[in-house]
């Protein structure tokens, strides 16, 4: 859709992380009082001092850095299915 799903967790140690993660099981870590969620075509990140950045969990640097979404830069192949998987036997 072009937009990148955005939540900003606020707080730390290990209580607050725990519940971040109880949040995030239970399909509710949006709607937590100590996050914020939005929905946007790019953000900046800045601090005042360099802070660590995780890129759906790898290592990406730190800050400050700039994040822009470019709609329909991915493409994705399907393979073509001539059955569907209930009707499609296994090999033998």
């Amino acid at each position: 859709d072009g937009l990148l799903d955005v939540i900003v967790l606020r707080g730390e140690g290990l209580l607050r992380f725990a519940r971040f993660g109880w949040q995030a099981l239970r399909g509710r870590l949006a709607t937590d009082r100590h996050a914020a969620y939005l929905r946007t075509a790019g953000l900046s990140i800045r601090s005042a001092e360099p802070v660590p950045v995780q890129i759906d969990g790898d290592v990406g640097g730190s800050t400050p850095v700039d994040i822009l979404v470019r709609a329909a830069a991915l493409p994705v192949r399907l393979p073509e299915t001539s059955r569907t998987p209930d009707t499609a036997r296994s090999p033998r």
